[in-house]
């Protein structure tokens, strides 16, 4: 949790836990010092896509290139799965990492955040 809040991501700790349960395997992470620094997950749907998501490094981590080996390591994993395509969505601070891995942008996401409204 101490990752996705230095980056002011809205996950859950169920969220965390739903990955570690539906693909183990693809749940990667780098210790220093027994503090989890950085993260990295490949969730795959069957043989046609794998989503790359949770890519984090605590801030006082990064510059270490520790983010690039986890995603070396979620794309190898993808690749031994046989997964057709590989998508993930990213933040303006990752878009240089992803680019040396072959994505690129297709479309613009937006978080909306508001109060909740009923219907009459």
């Amino acid at each position: 949790m101490r990752l996705k809040e230095s980056a002011g991501w809205n996950q859950t700790a169920q969220d965390w836990e739903r990955l570690l349960e539906l693909e183990p395997e693809g749940c990667f992470g780098m210790e220093r010092d027994g503090v989890l620094v950085a993260t990295a997950t490949a969730l795959t749907y069957g043989q046609d896509l794998a989503w790359i998501g949770m890519v984090l490094t605590l801030p006082e981590h990064r510059g270490h290139g520790y983010a690039g080996r986890l995603m070396e390591r979620a794309m190898e994993f993808a690749e031994r799965r046989g997964v057709a395509r590989v998508g993930l969505d990213a933040t303006d601070m990752g878009f240089e990492l992803y680019r040396r891995f072959g994505f690129a942008p297709v479309s613009v996401v937006e978080r909306w955040k508001g109060r909740g409204w009923t219907v009459p």
